[in-house]
């Protein structure tokens, strides 16, 4: 199993774990040095439906007695929060995302099919032939950022009632979000654009992203409007 943990712009934390799959060279199991010389490797014994097993794996429900990968992700994730070199300072808070994917070898070429599930969860179905599995977690780590970063900002821009309390205070409170998530979105950066361009079109997260960044600058200009023409009247007064 491989496992780590990022932070992104210095406050986006996210925990990683995945491993490669592949079928026993041997019908039996082998000894422990075997298998400790192939981190990352899951060697399966008898004849497996590779459609099935994955998804299996990408349904919402998994039975208990199974891999858990989310466990480990949350579990480095909780390691890294209580490191006594992170100053535990929290400028936004937002739930978690969860992204559950698989990449299958020789199943569809160029085929991406991301799902947003129930209660935080993404899956994410991939084939990309002739990555290794390393460069496959780095595209799909992308993707489970930029996903957060999207709900994240439009879950700020439904809870900072517009048009229910004083516009000023409706700036206010998009503050972490311009200092802290804006600046970060850059898809595409680090993965292979062919990747990016699917999502494009299906979900189509840049449009969501800029037209939730143009409300936030919306909002920021009819406050500054309504400030200067407070200034204006007011000297005006004087």
């Amino acid at each position: 199993m491989v496992n780590q943990a990022a932070i992104t712009g210095g406050h986006v934390l996210q925990g990683l774990a995945y491993a490669q799959v592949r079928s026993s060279d041997v019908d039996r199991r082998l000894s422990w040095p075997h298998y400790l010389a192939r981190a990352g490797m899951i060697e399966t014994l008898g004849k497996v439906d590779r459609q099935d097993l994955a998804l299996s794996f990408l349904a919402e429900a998994s039975p208990p007695g199974i891999l858990d990968l989310g466990a480990i992700c949350a579990e480095i994730m909780h390691q890294v929060q209580a490191s006594p070199e992170l100053d535990q300072k929290t400028p936004l808070r937002t739930a978690r995302t969860k992204l559950r994917w698989v990449a299958l070898a020789g199943d569809q070429p160029g085929r991406v099919q991301f799902t947003i599930e129930e209660r935080g969860l993404r899956t994410l179905r991939l084939s990309l032939d002739d990555r290794p599995p390393a460069a496959i977690a780095e595209i799909c780590a992308d993707i489970a950022l930029h996903d957060w970063l999207l709900t994240s900002l439009q879950s700020l821009i439904e809870a900072s009632d517009i048009g229910a309390v004083p516009r000023a205070l409706v700036v206010r409170r998009f503050g972490p979000a311009i200092d802290h998530l804006l600046h970060l979105w850059m898809p595409a950066a680090r993965i292979d654009r062919s990747v990016w361009d699917a999502l494009e079109r299906r979900p189509g997260m840049t449009r969501q992203w800029m037209a939730s960044v143009n409300r936030i600058r919306d909002q920021i200009a009819a406050g500054t409007m309504a400030m200067l023409g407070q200034s204006q009247a007011g000297s005006g007064q004087s």
